[in-house]
């Protein structure tokens, strides 16, 4: 880790080196989205593919930097240049999640396809027979919070979001810092267009829980609220 930390500095110092190469890594990153053509998209497939695609142009460039700079020094591995070049590129395209998001229209498309879809996957009879037998839970036992969830979650599958809003927010009445109540309520507002409702929410979360899925999330509500604008 210090030296991956030492690396990421001496890149930082070669301003113009650093600044041009992300600039390319990005173009071309975007540009193998735009090949991509899937009616059923997997997102974390499309990034790792494409990750994988343009490392291939930029690899000898990246592996001599880092090698030139610590091999003198017996700091570095011939191996481990690859390996830290490597995890560069990974670094340059997950920090830039905005620029590909708003200026990358064939990243962006893809995103919200898988978006989309990805909690549509049982048929509407299976999931009503769910929130039955849910319903049913909520009405007979004292601890409901989690048959609540579930049915919110299910009622959010439907997409009717006037109820799953409800059972959210009334596990959270319950249970403040539920996550999982609080992602699936954020997702509510998210669908339902509510962009400045969904942008604080994911917020919350993101400061609870900085992942790379929910900065991505919000801003893709981010763009989608600017698009509504236009």
């Amino acid at each position: 880790m210090k030296n991956i930390l030492v690396l990421f500095c001496f890149l930082l110092s070669t301003t113009g080196f650093a600044q041009g190469l992300e600039q390319s890594i990005l173009k071309d990153f975007c540009k193998c989205f735009g090949k991509i053509n899937s009616e059923n998209p997997s997102i974390d497939d499309s990034f790792d593919n494409c990750l994988n695609s343009v490392i291939k142009n930029y690899e000898d460039e990246i592996h001599n930097i880092f090698y030139q700079k610590f091999s003198s020094k017996d700091e570095l591995t011939y191996g481990k240049a690859y390996d830290y070049g490597y995890e560069y590129m990974e670094k340059v395209v997950s920090n830039n999640l905005e620029f590909l998001i708003f200026e990358c229209d064939s990243f962006y498309n893809l995103a919200e396809k898988a978006r989309e879809k990805k909690l549509n996957d049982q048929e509407e009879k299976i999931i009503n027979s769910k929130i039955n037998d849910l319903t049913i839970k909520i009405e007979k036992f004292t601890f409901k919070n989690i048959f609540l969830l579930q049915r919110g979650i299910n009622y959010f599958k439907l997409k009717n979001y006037k109820k799953a809003r409800f059972d959210f927010k009334s596990v959270l009445e319950i249970e403040p810092e539920n996550l999982e109540a609080s992602l699936y309520l954020a997702f509510v507002e998210d669908y339902s267009d509510n962009f400045d409702l969904a942008i604080s929410l994911y917020d919350n979360l993101i400061r609870k829980n900085p992942t790379e899925e929910l900065k991505m999330l919000k801003i893709l509500v981010e763009r989608r609220k600017l698009e509504s604008k236009q």
